[in-house]
């Protein structure tokens, strides 16, 4: 059986966001760019379209051509909430606009609301992260959140989560670096 390029690339894309819902030990954790939430919503208003033209009431959706990753730090709250049927249908289409399967668009269900600073953002979340979260996470936690920009629904933007990790403290880093010198001759 021959494949085409174009199929490759598809193939492709599958393997990118789906081996690491099914992995999270394989995840790639080099691969999301370390940013902030005010810096993204900074970068992607440049490329905002103009909504003069718009109809009143009528709801815009801008999507990302691409996968772009990013890593931030804020703080977590405890508080979820189900997706609203526009970031359903902003996630949905992005994964139709890469060629992958809208179906993958199940995986999230609820988002969690973080902080960082004063502001506040809410994150669909995997399904699958969900139980880690319920385990691992309390309210004020920082963590540093993996997610992927889908694209903008109105004046919201829309971001997936697909990994977390619980950030240390400056003192337990220094702990644990201290342990590390003591255990390492």
């Amino acid at each position: 059986m021959k494949l085409s390029a174009k199929n490759l690339l598809i193939i492709g894309i599958v393997l990118f966001i789906a081996l690491p819902v099914g992995w999270s030990e394989e995840f790639n954790y080099q691969s999301y760019a370390k940013a902030t939430f005010q810096n993204i919503v900074t970068e992607e208003q440049n490329h905002t379209f103009d909504q003069t033209g718009a109809k009143q009431n009528a709801v815009t959706m801008q999507l990302e051509c691409r996968v772009t990753k990013y890593k931030v730090l804020c703080r977590y709250s405890s508080f979820r909430r189900p997706i609203s049927d526009k970031k359903k249908n902003v996630i949905q289409s992005w994964l139709e606009t890469l060629g992958i399967d809208p179906n993958f668009a199940s995986l999230y269900r609820q988002e969690i609301q973080v902080t960082e600073g004063m502001n506040v953002h809410w994150i669909p979340v995997q399904e699958k992260l969900l139980s880690h979260i319920n385990r691992e996470l309390v309210k004020d936690d920082m963590i540093d959140i993996f997610i992927i920009f889908t694209g903008k629904v109105g004046s919201e933007f829309v971001f997936i989560a697909t990994e977390y990790e619980k950030s240390l403290s400056l003192e337990k880093k220094l702990i644990k670096a201290t342990a590390y010198e003591r255990a390492v001759p």
